[in-house]
């Protein structure tokens, strides 16, 4: 959004700067490290939607895995 930053997100594409700012990627020590780290920006609740580049069920898995025990630890 403008307001939080992104002057491009007045604009019709979605720029490699708005995805930085709202998805969290890498490893499962990096998402960690990112979604612990939300909170210190504000941020009281998020949506997650794990999305994976390939048909990998058990990746999928192991990120809502992931998702749920930092849910738990906060």
């Amino acid at each position: 959004r403008v307001e939080a930053g992104f002057a491009e997100a007045a604009g019709p594409d979605f720029t490699p700067a708005l995805a930085k700012g709202i998805v969290v990627s890498g490893s499962e020590d990096d998402v960690a490290r990112q979604v612990r780290a939300l909170p210190s920006f504000g941020v009281g609740e998020i949506i997650a939607d794990p999305v994976l580049l390939a048909n990998d069920r058990a990746a999928k898995d192991r990120t809502i895995e992931l998702l749920g025990a930092l849910a738990r630890e906060g």
